[in-house]
């Protein structure tokens, strides 16, 4: 398992703008013990600031409810129910769900 910070991440500390497959991502990775690395809070307002400028009753499960393939088997999925590499944004399916290549555990 990796202990870089994801690609996610360091893009929202440079400022940058993040995809919504990247802030759902870096959402992840903040439930998933990334807040840690997060003791003042910027990450986690920027990722909460990212949905609240989508439009929508709730952004956030909205893009969960789009469809996407795990990346190992093809097999389409919701995102809600595949996981996501916080680092590469491959997705992956319950079946397929462990480290990543690129050395993160997909999260979700």
């Amino acid at each position: 398992m990796s202990t870089e910070v994801p690609a996610p991440i360091a893009k929202l500390r440079r400022g940058q703008a993040l995809s919504d497959l990247e802030a759902a991502a870096a959402k992840l990775w903040l439930a998933y013990g990334g807040a840690e690395a997060d003791r003042d809070g910027i990450l986690r307002r920027a990722v909460k600031a990212h949905w609240a400028s989508r439009t929508g009753r709730d952004p956030y499960w909205d893009f969960l409810a789009t469809r996407d393939r795990c990346v190992t088997c093809g097999e389409g999925y919701t995102l809600e129910n595949l996981a996501i590499c916080p680092n590469c944004l491959k997705t992956y399916c319950y079946r397929h769900k462990r480290e990543c290549p690129c050395g993160h555990v997909p999260l979700g």
